[in-house]
């Protein structure tokens, strides 16, 4: 397991808690998703070997969302 924290960008009211845990939680492999709208981060849990760094960030941009600094992992996908 690996766990990733990921600075989401979007996220303009408490609601958005829940679409971020969504469309994190929706990925294959994911097994734990904590987000923080104070802080803007996501924590999320998960098996390497079914998933990336760079499906999160995917993820997020799918449901609307970005990142502020995408982790050196996933810019190799």
């Amino acid at each position: 397991m690996r766990t990733e924290r990921v600075n989401v960008t979007g996220m303009t009211c408490e609601g958005c808690i829940g679409a971020v845990t969504h469309a994190l939680g929706a990925v294959a492999g994911v097994s734990a998703v904590n987000v923080s709208f104070e802080t803007g981060e996501a924590t999320v849990q998960f098996d390497e070997r079914r998933t990336s760094t760079g499906d999160l960030v995917l993820a997020l941009k799918d449901a609307g969302y970005d990142v502020l600094a995408v982790p050196a992992e996933a810019s190799r996908h």
